[in-house]
């Protein structure tokens, strides 16, 4: 059947690679080509710098589904309530616009993302990503430059908690290194 196949179209390079893993020879007809796309009048629109936004504030945009283990996060942010009293978790909001303008960092804690298309979105606007190790955070996220990745070595729920928790902790005690994110996701958006 494989040998009937003009093409295979997937939406990343992770995905691609493992395709090839299994099927090498196949590398001519097997491309990623990614899922989403962010317009132009997005892209154009001023980027609101860090300081001029809510101070100590995260976002997320996702499903209430246990895949996408949004308890982490609100974990991650009980352990930074006593250092960061006025620290805030958006979810759910009416204007996604509106809070991804005005928010300093994006959350994804997802145990599977095949195209992370909300982090994708929350770059355009300038938020540095931190995120667990989905395949589709490699494929946006340069680690350390437009956001960070927890571990790929993962020892257990309070671990990465731990770990997204002093994430969080180093970028808010950090303008300079939260603004230098922030442009880094800026210029990873313009790649998609």
């Amino acid at each position: 059947m494989i040998k009937q196949w003009t093409n295979l179209i997937v939406s990343t390079k992770y995905q691609r690679d493992q395709i090839l893993d299994r099927f090498g020879h196949l590398s001519q007809k097997i491309h990623a080509i990614p899922v989403g796309v962010i317009e132009d009048d997005v892209l154009t629109l001023p980027k609101v710098a860090m300081r001029d936004r809510q101070p100590h504030s995260l976002v997320t945009v996702s499903r209430l589904d246990r895949q996408k283990s949004v308890d982490l996060q609100v974990a991650a942010v009980a352990q930074l309530v006593e250092e960061f009293p006025d620290i805030q978790l958006h979810g759910w909001v009416y204007d996604k616009q509106a809070a991804l303008n005005d928010k300093q960092i994006f959350l994804e804690t997802s145990n599977s993302e095949a195209f992370g298309i909300s982090m994708m979105e929350a770059q355009s606007y300038g938020l540095p990503l931190i995120t667990t190790p989905v395949e589709s955070a490699t494929e946006l996220i340069d680690d350390g430059v437009s956001g960070m990745i927890v571990s790929d070595i993962i020892e257990g729920r309070e671990k990465l908690v731990k770990m997204m928790a002093d994430d969080i902790r180093r970028l808010f005690k950090d303008d300079d290194q939260l603004q230098a994110m922030s442009d880094g996701s800026v210029s990873a958006s313009y790649e998609f």
